[in-house]
């Protein structure tokens, strides 16, 4: 069951913004390790170690944040593709439209964890629709195939050959007609069999 083109397309460009928005996040603890690095050196030097604790381990936090970020941008990024995809095809289902809703806010609230359930939601969906599609694409192939048996295939063409006085060469590379294999049988005949036929023919008168 298809979604509305309008609105999935308006949710497709909202997420596209999320992931533009998930990349600055990530850019910006990125930046944010710089400053805690710094703060901890000049905290080493002052002789406070436990300032310097504390700005370790804000870098190490946010170090850890900025690869949630990316890994989550990534996985949008592979999201929103197929989606983009599954519209074309006409191939969205309700289910993922409620789907996009709930990633929609999980992005605006920026939480990692709980975009991150939200993702598995979204993947575990296109995975089903994915196992649908190749089921159907292989139970096509299979109803073709058995369709097909060359047994029939083979009666078939002898059936219509015999209709429209045909023969059938064995080898089935072509169809000669009844008259023309006459004409091939008669000039394949040896002369001195000609010749034979006729002193036969002559004796008995």
């Amino acid at each position: 069951m298809g979604l509305g083109g309008s609105k999935l397309e308006d949710q497709i460009l909202e997420l596209r913004l999320a992931e533009k928005q998930l990349s600055r996040a990530a850019k910006k603890c990125q930046k944010n390790i710089q400053v805690e690095k710094r703060k901890c050196k000049e905290a080493l030097e002052k002789g406070n170690h436990d300032g310097a604790r504390i700005f370790a381990e804000n870098a190490i936090r946010n170090e850890k944040q900025s690869l949630a970020y990316f890994r989550l941008h990534s996985r949008v990024d592979a999201v929103v593709s197929k989606l983009e995809a599954h519209h074309k095809m006409q191939t969205t289902t309700n289910s993922i439209r409620d789907i996009t809703v709930s990633l929609e806010k999980a992005l605006a609230s920026m939480n990692i964890e709980q975009i991150s359930q939200v993702m598995d939601k979204f993947e575990s969906q296109f995975e089903d629709i994915d196992l649908r599609a190749q089921y159907v694409d292989g139970a096509i192939s299979q109803t073709t195939a058995l369709a097909t048996p060359s047994d029939q295939v083979d009666a078939l063409l002898q059936r219509v050959a015999d209709e429209n006085g045909l023969e059938l060469a064995d080898t089935l590379e072509g169809l000669i007609p009844v008259n023309q294999l006459g004409e091939k049988q008669k000039q394949s005949q040896r002369p001195d069999d000609l010749e034979a036929r006729f002193a036969a023919l002559s004796s008995q008168k």
